[in-house]
């Protein structure tokens, strides 16, 4: 099952905080589509409550 979020928070390098996430788990994999079109893969490191914390490969 697919599910877009668009609630970016910060980034700081390869690090990502998304408020409001629901339905995932840690290490779990997904994908960022960035504004130029381009995909990148990225996993769950840590959950608090709704917000997440991804690392950018």
């Amino acid at each position: 099952m697919s599910r877009e979020y668009r609630t970016i928070e910060e980034v700081a390098g390869p690090l990502m905080l998304v408020k409001n996430v629901d339905g995932i788990k840690y290490d779990e994999l997904g994908e960022i589509i960035l504004p130029s079109g381009e995909v990148r893969r990225c996993r769950l490191l840590d959950e608090k409550c709704s917000d997440v914390l991804v690392k950018l490969f």
